[in-house]
């Protein structure tokens, strides 16, 4: 009796309030749920004008039903795949529908595209007015010359706050940047030449968050005089500048907030990064850092702890609240200076038998706080003895933030898969 009361009540809700509720349900959900329960959620269903699509998954059965229900009108996000799991989508999404119909999308995901399919969608991108655009090629895929000009022509008329591009490293060389566009935030998963990451900033006025692999500049490039003070975010993702070179780039962006830099070696200076902070980036609010060095050096305590020594001071602790920690690695031997939490989205979990290591809190400990954006926990189970407890902390983890777990273990020690099993 309640239950049908309660449905009765539901069937009767405004469309506004039944509007508010699907903006709390997966697409699938509402289509495939949803949809069926009455007439009135039937016909509710279809000018509901909130719908996020993500086929990046989407079995072909699942596709073909959803591309004959949906209203390109309705669709505020898109994304579309044509990765090892779906291949041809784009392709058969484009034989269905022309991006002109899909006036009120604002995010567009475009991942493994080829080159064909990319110009004919960004032509008809032109009149829309997306706020965010994700594009990823194939790899070795190559871009003609006609759609890096039909991408830089759509950066410059468009409206786009957030762009992300991975492309063949060789293209994004040849790609010429708009003279003006409104990127507020920017991505680009590959390295950029010096003149092309200034340029960038030259013809990017908004740009407030920069994410880039690397920029690769030598002693023969000339070193603007210009600072860029509209950038108060940047990534650099694997860094190959020597801090001395790092150094000199920072200068150029005096204003920072929040820097975020993953490199190896030569970047464990560990005296001169607060000189440099203090210096070249006086704003900075967050320091995030990952750094890695091999060396076939046997280290003990009094070398690790003299890593950290530099980061013990009150600029770090008491002025920043930045905290650090250095773990020598004994098999394979390395070095890992860090802040915390972790900010790599993959990270290698060595047992205590296995590393020493030291940080300037004595209130560190490997726990989910620390792995807020670790997405990829690795473990060797072979080159390292890990006892139960500590597999089940490391379980606790997991289930903890549901990341991606990748195990390399022998036969003989297979048995301990079962720590991991919820």
């Amino acid at each position: 009796m309640s239950t049908t009361l309660a449905d009765a009540y539901l069937d009767r809700l405004p469309v506004e309030l039944l509007f508010h509720l699907l903006n709390f349900l997966d697409t699938q959900t509402i289509l495939l749920s949803f949809r069926y329960v009455c007439q009135r959620f039937y016909l509710i269903s279809n000018v509901y004008n909130q719908y996020e699509f993500n086929f990046q998954s989407c079995t072909k059965s699942n596709f073909n039903r959803f591309c004959r229900i949906l209203c390109p009108e309705n669709i505020l996000s898109l994304s579309l795949s044509d990765d090892d799991q779906t291949p041809g989508q784009i392709s058969l999404f484009l034989t269905k529908f022309n991006f002109k119909q899909f006036e009120n999308l604002r995010s567009l995901t475009l991942l493994d595209i080829e080159n064909i399919n990319l110009n004919v969608i960004l032509k008809d991108l032109i009149d829309l007015k997306l706020n965010s655009l994700t594009i990823r090629s194939r790899t070795l895929c190559t871009w003609s010359t006609e759609t890096l000009t039909c991408l830089s022509t759509f950066l410059e008329h468009s409206s786009l706050k957030q762009f992300t591009l991975s492309i063949w490293c060789f293209e994004i060389y040849e790609f010429v940047w708009p003279r003006q566009c409104q990127i507020e935030y920017l991505h680009i998963s590959n390295r950029l030449t010096y003149e092309q990451y200034c340029s960038i900033l030259d013809r990017c006025s908004m740009l407030k968050t920069f994410i880039v692999k690397d920029v690769l500049w030598n002693d023969t490039s000339i070193m603007q005089i210009n600072q860029y003070r509209q950038l108060k975010s940047l990534t650099l993702e694997d860094n190959r500048m020597d801090i001395y070179k790092l150094e000199q780039f920072l200068s150029l962006t005096p204003t920072l907030t929040y820097l975020k830099v993953i490199g190896m070696a030569y970047l464990i200076d560990s005296y001169r990064w607060e000189k440099i902070l203090r210096i070249k980036l006086p704003n900075l609010e967050r320091f995030e850092f990952f750094f890695l060095s091999w060396k076939n050096v046997n280290y003990n305590f009094s070398d690790i702890e003299s890593l950290i020594r530099p980061f013990q001071t009150s600029f770090w602790l008491e002025n920043k609240h930045w905290f650090v920690n250095c773990d020598y690695i004994i098999n394979p031997m390395e070095v890992m200076l860090y802040s915390l939490p972790i900010c790599k989205s993959y990270f290698q979990y060595h047992d205590q038998s296995n590393k020493i290591s030291c940080s300037n809190t004595s209130q560190f400990q490997i726990d989910s706080t620390m792995m807020n954006q670790v997405t990829e926990l690795r473990l060797n189970l072979v080159k390292t003895m890990f006892d139960g407890d500590q597999l089940r902390k490391v379980n606790r983890i997991l289930l903890s933030k549901y990341c991606y777990l990748s195990l390399t273990f022998s036969r003989w020690n297979s048995y301990l898969i079962h720590y991991f099993v919820v």
